[in-house]
């Protein structure tokens, strides 16, 4: 196996873990719809990296904005 082999293999699980993830946020943000405000920030403070994707879409689409 070559070197081109490789880095082929390794860019394509990156890309599938890539996916995964995105299919998890999604998941999260249809589940996080029907949470309030005070739950999606405490979400987005303790959460994993999908739930923080999740609930930060949810709070910005209900007018919350991060701080600069």
């Amino acid at each position: 196996m070559g070197f081109w082999d490789t880095v082929g293999k390794a860019a394509n699980a990156g890309l599938e873990k890539l996916r995964e993830t995105g299919e998890e946020a999604q998941e999260k943000y249809d589940k996080f719809d029907r949470y309030s405000d005070e739950q999606l920030k405490r979400t987005y403070r303790s959460g994993n990296m999908t739930d923080k994707m999740a609930a930060g879409k949810h709070l910005e689409e209900r007018g919350y904005r991060r701080k600069d």
